[in-house]
């Protein structure tokens, strides 16, 4: 069960309205600043570190940021299939704005 310690204020809503919810045992939420990506909330395992699993998913955040399409994929990609995660990465936009990434595994 993922700890929610490191939760921000409406992480735990927004990760409890979508169907990742129901089996993702990490969830990201992201937002985008000048500086970068800054986490605005993380629910994660205990003694993992969400500002490493986002260091880790930048890349792919960036292809979701720039498509605006959200990506759903197994990692890493040459393990065996039981060795896999799957996740979701998904734009969160308002009024034609990227205002985020949701990010679930």
């Amino acid at each position: 069960m993922p700890s929610d310690s490191a939760a921000g204020p409406g992480v735990r809503p927004v990760a409890a309205s979508t169907p990742a919810a129901a089996w993702a045992e990490r969830v990201l939420l992201v937002v985008d600043t000048p500086d970068g990506y800054a986490l605005a909330g993380a629910l994660v395992p205990a003694g993992e570190d969400p500002a490493a699993l986002l260091r880790d998913v930048t890349p792919d955040l960036d292809r979701v940021r720039t498509s605006r399409h959200a990506l759903l994929d197994h990692v890493p990609a040459r393990a065996a299939e039981t060795a896999q995660r799957s996740r979701v990465i998904a734009p969160l936009v308002a009024r034609n704005e990227l205002v985020g990434l949701l990010y679930a595994d």
